[in-house]
């Protein structure tokens, strides 16, 4: 910051340099003893008149006199409109100190005969001094720069507007700006005259960058990016970009004679990202199977994926070529699983298997059983990735091969599509178990089902699954996620009557070991439940559900790794009681 004093106002008789202190009563040798702390007469000091006041009287007198021009001392206008600047939002400050020293002076430099001359002539011998002021340019650069801000004009540029099929050109207009040099001479002018003043704030135009002439040169090649759509063609698909949003991607440029219009790619890429989305292909991963090492079932392929700024920079291009049609910058996506990299997997051999037994099941639930498995088989999870068996098994429809069985909904068994799924997920369950994999999703079954336990499997190590038919149902799924860094490969095998869930991939090394099931005493069923059925005559009866008697049971995990335990895990099992359920027929019965 650089602060500066001046003394603005002139005395007819000349300067009076700053710096000389106030001579005290006790060097005051030879001066009038009524002059001693009193100013000599004929002493003015901006008009004042100090002559024979005390140096206190007389600051009083100068600081009263000019505390409105402090408060106030210039006020701008432009347009009506007013600022008010005090000296110090402008950097000034009256130095009263300097200013009532020099002032002091007077009659004190000469001789005493003089000194007592210039007492005796009162009136006769008038000295003016003006007032000194301190100056901090810095504070008034910055305010004539929000000065500035505030009172400046932005210039409009003439602009292409497209209409139908042509393209006109705006006018440009001038903005001004603050003629700041010429108002900080007046401001520094006008402080100097120690009084309140007005100064009309002088502006300079400020030309538009891009003016109507130098867009009369360009208006010819824009209109050729703009002259109609431009098609993008893949195969026999096909859309348009429409000459709207061409022209809102066109940029002008700034030296029309060394440059011509153009699309900006980057301001099409929205119009043209919902394209490339429906142009992708996604890649599709080898079927893989397991007979002594990792095998393709089934060949993947290749994807493809659309760059939405490539496709976006075609039709840019386009929009100036003759044809207007845009080609399509397709890249091929290789899929995570090929034959040539099974052996990069990490699949090194069996991690564990469970199995269940299907035997005694109706054709109906066999045939689900064996569906849901043929579906669930060859599932590849990533490393990291969480494995959903709903997501691998696909809808439960007829479509994918099932058929009418009987499943548990709510509190009794019912019939629907894909009865007898949950053995399929209950073997799987069985598998990561004994894998030592954590669970993010497990249910058991509401009743305790005497087929998950025909096979020699005890109690409370079953997984159930729901798909929803109707809002308000909730989905259950069985859920874990791939803790290893390689990948693993779910395949079931079907072995007579039983199935099995093999999980391949590389070892946790852990040692799994299950313990006896905890099972509670029984849990004995509520009174018999009836409820009606359009499909037995009126008043017949029939035992659709056994009373089964409930249990709670408790089977404990324990995972060691190299003789440390890891984890003990604990599952429970809430099997509810099944209470008896009769059908009572309220079927008419005329004749």
């Amino acid at each position: 910051m650089m602060t500066k004093r001046t003394n603005r106002l002139i005395s007819r008789r000349g300067l009076i340099g700053a710096g000389v202190g106030v001579v005290g009563a006790a060097a005051a040798v030879g001066i009038p003893l009524n002059a001693q702390g009193h100013f000599y007469p004929g002493t003015v000091v901006a008009g004042l008149d100090l002559g024979g006041k005390s140096e206190a009287a007389g600051a009083q007198l100068l600081r009263s006199h000019f505390a409105g021009f402090e408060q106030t001392a210039v006020t701008f206008e432009l347009d009506g409109k007013t600022w008010q600047a005090s000296l110090a939002d402008l950097g000034f400050g009256i130095d009263y100190d300097t200013t009532l020293n020099n002032a002091f002076q007077h009659g004190r430099a000469d001789g005493v005969v003089n000194r007592y001359t210039t007492w005796l002539q009162v009136g006769s011998d008038q000295q003016t001094f003006g007032l000194w002021f301190t100056r901090d340019d810095d504070q008034l650069d910055a305010y004539l720069s929000q000065l500035a801000s505030e009172v400046e004009v932005a210039p409009v540029d003439a602009t292409l507007v497209q209409d139908g099929s042509s393209v006109e050109v705006t006018p440009d207009v001038d903005g001004a700006t603050l003629d700041v040099a010429s108002v900080r001479a007046q401001v520094i002018a006008e402080v100097q005259q120690a009084t309140s003043a007005t100064i009309s704030l002088g502006m300079l135009p400020v030309g538009a960058k891009v003016t109507a002439d130098r867009l009369s040169s360009v208006r010819d090649d824009a209109a050729t990016l703009l002259e109609g759509p431009v098609t993008i063609v893949s195969g026999e698909s096909s859309w348009s970009v429409d000459v709207d949003t061409l022209a809102s991607a066109l940029v002008i440029p700034d030296d029309p004679t060394s440059e011509k219009p153009s699309l900006d790619p980057n301001a099409l890429v929205d119009a043209v990202s919902s394209i490339a989305d429906a142009l992708y292909v996604a890649p599709v991963n080898a079927i893989v199977g397991w007979d002594n090492g990792p095998y393709a079932v089934k060949l993947g392929s290749y994807g493809q994926w659309v760059n939405s700024l490539a496709l976006a920079t075609s039709v840019a291009t386009a929009a100036a070529d003759e044809s207007r049609t845009a080609q399509v910058p397709v890249t091929d996506v290789l899929p995570d699983v090929r034959s040539d990299n099974l052996d990069t997997l990490g699949l090194e051999g069996l991690i564990a298997q469970g199995d269940s037994s299907f035997s005694g099941s109706g054709e109906a639930r066999q045939t689900n059983v064996l569906v849901a498995a043929e579906h669930v088989s060859h599932t590849l999870i990533a490393p990291g990735e969480q494995f959903s068996f709903n997501q691998s098994l696909g809808l439960i429809s007829v479509d994918n091969g099932y058929v009418e069985g009987k499943i548990i909904q709510g509190q009794w068994y019912a019939s629907d599509i894909g009865g007898g799924v949950c053995q399929v997920s209950t073997t799987v369950y069985r598998a990561a178990l004994l894998a030592g994999i954590s669970f993010d999703e497990w249910h058991a079954h509401s009743f305790r089902v005497s087929f998950y336990e025909l096979d020699g499997w005890p109690p409370g190590i079953d997984a159930a699954i729901y798909q929803p038919n109707y809002d308000g149902e909730w989905e259950l799924d069985l859920k874990f996620t791939n803790p290893t860094d390689s990948w693993m490969l779910l395949q079931m095998v079907q072995s007579g009557e039983s199935i099995v869930a093999q999980l391949y991939g590389t070892s946790l090394g852990y040692d799994v070991t299950l313990s006896d099931p905890d099972i509670s005493d029984p849990i004995e069923p509520g009174d018999p439940i009836e409820r009606e059925s359009t499909e037995l005559a009126a008043g017949q009866k029939q035992v659709v559900q056994q009373a089964s008697p409930g249990y709670n049971v408790t089977l404990v995990r324990t995972i060691t790794h190299d003789g440390e335990v890891v984890s003990q895990d604990t599952f429970v099992s809430n099997y509810q009681a099944q209470s008896e359920v009769i059908e009572v027929g309220t079927a008419s019965t005329s004749a």
